[in-house]
Order: structure tokens, then sequence, then C-alpha cells
């Protein structure tokens, strides 16, 4: 799934950023899972602006790691 940015996002605190990424990698994860196939699909969600640069993505979430790279490093 591709998440494109709206025009709040650049007054975001980057936590605030990580924070939102994360809700949606997590709903995208249930809605997949509740489909309950025999081979589980794997989300991937990439997270872009408006004018089609990749902010970054996130393939799996890991406690207490930084999922959105780039920005702000």
């Amino acid at each position: 799934a591709i998440l494109t940015t709206g025009p709040g996002w650049a007054d975001l605190k980057p936590e605030e950023k990580e924070a939102q990424v994360v809700q949606v990698f997590r709903e995208l994860s249930e809605r997949l899972a509740a489909l309950k196939r025999d081979q589980p699909l794997r989300p991937t969600l990439t997270i872009q602006i408006p004018q089609g640069i990749v902010l970054g993505w996130i393939n799996a979430l890991d406690e207490g790691r930084k999922h959105l790279h780039g920005e702000d490093d």
C-alpha cells in the first residue's frame, strides 16, 4: 500500500510521523490477516509525498525500532 502524505505532514514532529505510519501499517496488517488466506499476505507500506518522492517503507514492525527514516536523519 502507498500512503501519500498531505499538507499537514511537514508540520508533524518526527515522533508524530512515526506514530502515524506505525498505526497505518498495523491497520493494513489487520485487514490482510482478516482475509484468512492459506498463504498469508505480507504487507508493505510505502510512504511518499504528493510529488512522488518516497520517504520510507515498512515491511515489518520491530518493537523499539524507528520505522520511518530519511527525512530527519
